[in-house]
């Protein structure tokens, strides 16, 4: 058996090493099995490990289940082999629940912060659109300094700037900033933004005092779709233009650029003609990168809703065009390796918090702003808000079977928490997973024919 990815430290060790026992073993269930010239691969979706089997090593699978032998004991070991009566559905809930209590701790360090509610742009599908429009104050932004000098416990802390357009409340972003260097607190910053305000002052300010690291752009469609969705209020010059000349702004400064691409059946097509646009424009420029993302359902003052149907032909498009995307290399992201998930994002991370423009806590940008756990002032005062923000789902009676379980996380009130999972998604999540593996495989034997040279 030969270890082609080796298992994620943490997982293994809280696992064990289990020893074989007097009864007859099975393959566990959340495992991906690929066929190459040489073997077969397994990989453990649980810890991550990847192995490959030589053909003689594999001869044990057909035979399972088996008593142990001495060509199953690494299998056993590694937790390729389990007892026929072992429950690895319940192994895997006690793995999460015994990581995500390791995760927790009294240190804050990720910060979303809302310098302001107000945009310069008003796209119709904007969860934001009913919320009330307000500017941080200058008390309020020395009462986050304050907070986070509180409550970050000597670690890095990291910012995520968001809106609203959070350029348009660019003297708290300032203000905050520089609060947070005069009390030496080591710190860096990302953003959100559809990037409209930015100049080269702004590009320099915002490496020189917010540390801005990345900015997350949206668009919409190519120049005539895009300018009608976001609706600049204003505006004399053309936006999508200046919106493209500042990503190139951006990214010749060492920011990073995220473009995301919304797409929904309205802007499909033209989505296309976007990515070629984007692909002449950015290939391997390695300060961007395109990826999408499919609207969500129901916001915004004009919603879109879809049926599951729709949500899965939405999906197999964003497969379509996230494949261009790479023959393109405007995207370079490759997908990821299934292991055990125990957290989704910051609103279930005990490590981070988003502060509003008044002041108050909520834990997701998508949800009723006004629904908060806690303030600047008291800090937290509803923990049972707080905490149903932890609560999984499983959006199948499939889930306990699917080889894939261990690294699908989904949040009970998160809105893809109900998107569907049918069999055909499955299927083609697991055929991706499984194209991922034998190109992890292939390129581990390009490395080792490059070590023998």
């Amino acid at each position: 058996m030969k270890t082609i990815l080796a298992a994620r430290d943490s997982i293994a060790q809280l696992w064990g090493c289990p020893r074989s026992k007097d009864t007859t073993y099975r393959l566990m269930k959340y495992l991906l099995r690929v066929e190459v010239e040489d073997g077969i691969l397994l990989h453990n979706n649980v810890t991550g490990h990847l192995v490959l089997l030589s053909n003689e090593e594999a001869e044990v699978l057909p035979n399972l289940p088996a008593k142990p032998s001495e060509s199953m004991k690494e299998l056993i070991a590694n937790h390729f082999l389990v007892p026929e009566d072992f429950d690895e559905y319940r192994s895997v809930k006690q793995l999460r629940a015994i990581c995500r209590k390791r995760s927790t701790g009294d240190a804050i360090n990720h910060y979303i912060i809302l310098p302001t509610t107000f945009c310069n742009a008003h796209c119709f599908y904007c969860y934001e659109s009913d919320y009330p429009r307000i500017h941080m104050t200058e008390e309020t932004a020395n009462k986050v300094v304050e907070f986070i000098d509180e409550h970050h416990k000597d670690k890095d802390v990291e910012l995520s700037w968001f809106g609203g357009e959070p350029l348009v409340g660019i003297e708290r972003i300032d203000q905050i900033s520089q609060g947070l260097r005069d009390r030496e607190i080591p710190f860096t910053s990302t953003m959100i933004s559809n990037a409209y305000l930015f100049d080269e002052k702004v590009v320099k300010r915002s490496i020189d005092l917010w540390k801005l690291q990345r900015v997350q752009v949206t668009l919409d469609g190519t120049e005539e779709v895009y300018n009608r969705v976001k609706a600049y209020a204003g505006v004399k010059d053309n936006p999508f233009e200046r919106v493209l000349k500042n990503i190139e702004l951006l990214s010749k400064n060492n920011i990073f650029v995220n473009i995301r691409l919304n797409v929904d059946f309205y802007n499909k097509d033209n989505i296309r003609v976007l990515i070629e646009k984007l692909g002449r424009k950015y290939a391997e420029n390695p300060n961007v990168m395109v990826y999408l993302n499919m609207l969500f359902s129901d916001q915004g003052y004009e919603p879109v809703r879809h049926s599951d149907d729709e949500k899965i032909e939405l999906l197999e498009i964003i497969e379509e065009y996230m494949d261009l995307l790479k023959d393109l290399k405007v995207n370079r992201e490759g997908k990821k390796i299934p292991s055990l998930q125990y957290k989704q994002c910051m609103a279930d991370d005990a490590h981070a918090i988003e502060i509003q423009p008044d002041g108050s806590f909520c834990r997701c940008e998508h949800e009723n702003a006004l629904d908060s756990y806690g303030n600047l002032e008291v800090g937290i005062f509803d923990s049972q808000k707080l905490q149903k923000w932890r609560e999984m789902v499983e959006r199948s009676d499939y889930c306990p079977e699917c080889c894939i379980y261990p690294a699908c996380y989904m949040l009970r009130y998160c809105m893809s928490g109900n998107d569907p999972c049918t069999e055909s998604i499955r299927i083609r999540g697991w055929s991706k997973y499984r194209e991922v593996l034998r190109s992890v495989y292939q390129k581990s034997l390009e490395d080792e024919k490059d070590e023998s040279v």
